[in-house]
């Protein structure tokens, strides 16, 4: 049904890029009595010459981008797109990359909870939907939508020891960045972390349905 609906939405632009040299050129041959009145098969004709130069033209270029970037580019269809990296074709450098994009984020999420936090009497937000962030404030980079794991109801510094208040998931990596109630933060492995975690290491926040079915109980 793809090839046949990609065909038709070819042959519906052949004919109509031929109407419309046929219409032009015998419109100038009014003006120009020395032009040859073109045929509506003249027509065919020239735009399917034309139209080999340029699948000439795409194609000389489509081989210069592939010897390029060699292997980088798929068949998605009728079109190409960038091949996604497999496990295997990530450098060290890629890693290096992503942990500075990983951290770079948490710390603008940290300027806004110590803003706010200025803002409502030293108190973080009880939830992550209290806070009124944008939701791309919450969200893990490269990771789908995936949330950060968030610890609400503590307070900014002023603390005997400081506690963990915004946490990558587990799907991150296995080492995940953390952000403490005193401004710092740390990249640890699965071990420490689960040292620090409350609730035995669960790094699964309490939702709000679950809270409240506490305090139902």
């Amino acid at each position: 049904m793809y090839r046949i609906s990609t065909f038709s939405f070819f042959l519906a632009g052949y004919l109509g890029a031929t109407f419309v040299i046929y219409k032009v050129w015998n419109s100038l041959q009014q003006d120009y009595e020395r032009l040859p009145r073109l045929t509506f098969k003249s027509a065919l004709l020239a735009t399917a010459i034309w139209g080999a130069m340029f699948v000439l033209v795409l194609t000389m270029i489509s081989g210069a981008r592939e010897l390029m970037t060699p292997g980088a580019w798929e068949r998605n269809g009728a079109v190409y797109k960038l091949k996604e990296p497999t496990i295997e074709e990530i450098t060290p450098a890629d890693e290096e990359a992503a942990r500075i994009e990983r951290r770079q984020k948490l710390e603008r999420l940290q300027g806004q909870l110590w803003v706010y936090a200025l803002q409502h009497e030293g108190k973080f937000p009880q939830s992550i939907e209290e806070s009124d962030f944008p939701s791309e404030a919450w969200t893990v980079p490269r990771q789908f939508e995936i949330q950060y794991v968030y610890y609400g109801g503590l307070q900014p510094g002023g603390q005997s020891a400081a506690k963990p208040l915004v946490v990558e998931p587990g799907i991150v990596d296995s080492s995940r960045y953390v952000m403490f109630t005193d401004g710092s933060m740390a990249l640890l492995d699965g071990q420490e972390l689960q040292k620090l975690l409350p609730d035995s290491g669960s790094d699964q926040p309490e939702s709000s349905d679950q809270s409240e079915n506490s305090s139902d109980e």
